[in-house]
């Protein structure tokens, strides 16, 4: 990837490597056929809240990592940065996702704590971006496809739920289906200012798609654990 390429072209290969990724992963091929339980579907969005639940700590560690504001570029890009987590608690948007998992039904199993898959990941963002090897473009760009492809992974997800497990509207997806599309506008497209004529697109493209490999990959985690849970489960029904 030599090329030079606008910001445009960029997000138009995130959306193709973001449907290619969902596409190949078991999780998210089993959501779409509905095969999946609605108990199981429980344990994974449920343990999918406690990492979501720090997306503040996110946009706050690309702040963190934005230098000089006397740079255009900077200082559009964290007023995104911090717009976002505003909105987000403002309307109160951890209520809303509550508000789905309600709609999955009630259990009468105690929620589980937070597991392995989870607390790896709950620290991944960190443990990339939270060092001098990394610098502040990076972490927006990789944040910013994450973003987008989550625009598109809530679209699948909806699909899903509408066709296997009558939830036809859930506010929490519906809203975030379009909003975070306009994170990766917002926070992506005042960089246009630094990367103009800069050969920097191969690097970014690669913290761009690794962000989004370990998102999906937390995801097919969280499928391998429930699994083995489930079927741990059935194991001692059939020794007692």
């Amino acid at each position: 990837m030599n090329k030079t390429y606008t910001v445009d072209e960029m997000a138009d290969i995130i959306v193709s490597y973001s449907n290619k990724v969902l596409a190949d992963s078991l999780f998210f091929k089993d959501l779409a056929g509905g095969v999946i339980s609605v108990a199981d579907l429980r344990y994974i969005f449920m343990q999918y809240e406690y990492w979501r639940n720090i997306f503040h700590e996110w946009f706050g560690l690309c702040i963190l990592k934005s230098g000089d504001a006397s740079h255009p570029y900077v200082s559009h890009t964290v007023q995104a940065l911090a717009h976002h987590v505003m909105v987000e608690m403002k309307e109160n948007h951890t209520l809303m996702y509550q508000r789905f998992i309600e709609q999955l039904g009630h259990s009468t199993e105690p929620r589980e704590p937070e597991s392995h898959a989870t607390r790896k990941y709950k620290s991944h963002f960190l443990n990339v971006f939270g060092t001098s090897d990394t610098n502040f473009v990076e972490s927006v760009a990789a944040l910013s496809a994450r973003e987008l492809f989550a625009s598109i992974r809530n679209t699948y997800v909806k699909k899903a739920l509408k066709a296997y497990y009558g939830i036809d509207k859930s506010p929490w997806w519906d809203i975030h289906e379009h909003l975070e599309l306009e994170h990766f506008q917002d926070t992506f497209s005042p960089l246009k200012q630094e990367l103009e004529g800069k050969k920097r697109y191969a690097t970014l493209m690669r913290f761009m798609t690794n962000e989004i490999d370990a998102h999906v990959q937390y995801w097919d985690e969280l499928y391998q654990e429930v699994q083995m849970i489930s079927c741990t489960s059935q194991q001692q029904k059939m020794a007692s």
